[in-house]
């Protein structure tokens, strides 16, 4: 079973070392500068420090308080080991650590916390909605396209402590937009089935197959509440 301890505040340490310009986010992600900026986003490339070469993602919990990072790789994945990192790098026996993506704290449980909350709360709390994605570029895509009420479960998971952190800000439902992929599809239909009686509501709105929300263009996300309407509700289907 995953670790299901609550993740302490850390300190500035990591945080306070990051670049402000990240050639990774800004030209190879073409992400806007001020959604860099506005997410605390950054570059770290101390080669000393086994979370090198990424751009450094900070996570903060409801309350705001900085209690780890996702750290996203710079490379793209190495057609031949599939690790990320330079064509050139014999990773040897630290592959593992070359991975797209890696946590700090290396213990940090992403299991507890919702990415982007600290900053959405208030929105949910307003409209009682909570649109969920996967990933934390795709919270950030539809965040700059107005949609505030985002928070990204980083992975594919909806767990009881996600619950009650939505609950505890006023959510009474639940629109899930994960990945237009099998296992985005498939964990869509386990989560509806997983809490259908509970007292949120829980939606699914299908992203085009092959899609990631943060793929989708300006027009498709336009699109969202369209979309939401005429989703259909995969507990009445599935359960």
């Amino acid at each position: 079973m995953p670790n299901r301890k609550a993740n302490p505040p850390i300190d500035n340490e990591i945080k306070d070392s990051l670049t402000k310009n990240s050639d990774y986010l800004f030209n190879t992600r073409k992400i806007p500068q001020s959604t860099i900026d506005l997410f605390e986003a950054g570059g770290f490339l101390d080669s000393e420090h086994i979370i090198h070469r990424r751009a450094m993602i900070p996570m903060h919990n409801i309350d705001g308080e900085l209690i780890g990072f996702f750290g996203r790789s710079i490379y793209p994945r190495n057609k031949d080991t599939g690790g990320f990192y330079p064509a050139d790098y014999d990773p040897g026996d630290v592959g593992p650590l070359y991975g797209k993506w890696r946590m700090y704290p290396h213990e940090y449980n992403r299991h507890r916390d919702l990415y982007n909350l600290n900053r959405a709360k208030g929105y949910i709390k307003q409209t009682g909605v909570c649109v969920a994605v996967e990933g934390v570029f795709d919270a950030w895509r539809l965040w700059d396209e107005g949609v505030k009420n985002v928070v990204s479960v980083f992975g594919i998971a909806l767990t009881s402590h996600h619950m009650e952190l939505l609950a505890s800000v006023g959510c009474k439902k639940i629109k899930l937009m994960l990945d237009g992929d099998r296992p985005g599809f498939l964990s869509a239909k386990k989560i509806i089935r997983m809490y259908k009686d509970h007292p949120i509501e829980i939606k699914f709105i299908p992203v085009p197959d092959g899609v990631d929300p943060n793929d989708m263009t300006r027009k498709d996300l336009y699109s969202l509440r369209k979309l939401s309407r005429a989703a259909r509700r995969l507990n009445e289907k599935y359960r």
